[in-house]
């Protein structure tokens, strides 16, 4: 029988979280974050180790990550179903940290182009910052922006008063819909009753009740139609 050899040029699936989410660069990650990077493949060659190259960089300088440091776990499911998994246990400092990631198949082929390099933030004291609401003045929705640093809240609130004082909406926030980093909340611009709010400047304040601690940061937002 006749038969072609054609070698493997598709390249494999690259993918890579920080506690269960996607980051850019400068979002802010927990100083203790599970990492998991995987790597999939249409191809019976198996894939291991010496596929990856793992570079961290942070204030004390720049080092190669070994699969020999416990803070380093692989596994491989073979082919059909191929799939490398490494997941990155690190205990970070605070300031900033770049990840670069190089990884192939045991074909050669790279999943892009170029290297996998994202730059994220640490801070380990608990905080709320970079609070603010968009669009202000808005219409009829906004969005309450907010950073989260350190660790997630027990509770998180997002209180609305009238300029006089007056309490018109109470917001809880779920910690299961919060994270680290950036977050975005949508308001309907409804009091507590159901009703859209009058024209008008307001206070809102936003709370975070951590174990130790409680952050509070009050801003301004206006109603125009």
């Amino acid at each position: 029988n006749s038969f072609y050899v054609i070698r493997d040029t598709i390249r494999p699936k690259f993918n890579i979280t920080f506690d269960g989410q996607k980051i850019i660069n400068g979002d802010i990650v927990s100083a203790n974050p599970e990492v998991i990077i995987t790597l999939e493949d249409n191809s019976p060659l198996p894939m291991d180790t010496s596929l990856f190259t793992l570079v961290h960089t942070d204030t004390s300088g720049t080092q190669i990550l070994h699969f020999s440091d416990p803070e380093l776990q692989y596994s491989y499911i073979p082919y059909p179903n191929s799939k490398a998994t490494i997941v990155w246990s690190p205990h970070l400092y605070d300031g900033e940290h770049t990840l670069e990631i190089l990884a192939k198949d045991a074909s050669g082929n790279f999943f892009d182009s170029t290297s996998y390099r994202i730059t994220f933030n640490v801070f380990s004291e608990d905080g709320v910052n970079q609070v603010y609401n968009y669009p202000n003045p808005f219409k009829n929705i906004t969005h309450f922006t907010f950073q989260l640093q350190g660790q997630l809240p027990d509770e998180f609130l997002i209180k609305v008063y009238t300029i006089a004082g007056r309490l018109i909406r109470d917001i809880v926030i779920p910690t299961s819909e919060l994270r680290l980093g950036f977050n975005k909340y949508y308001w309907d611009g409804k009091d507590q009753d159901g009703d859209q709010i009058s024209n008008g400047v307001y206070l809102y304040k936003v709370i975070a009740k951590f174990p130790d601690k409680t952050k509070t940061v009050t801003q301004k937002l206006a109603k125009v139609e």
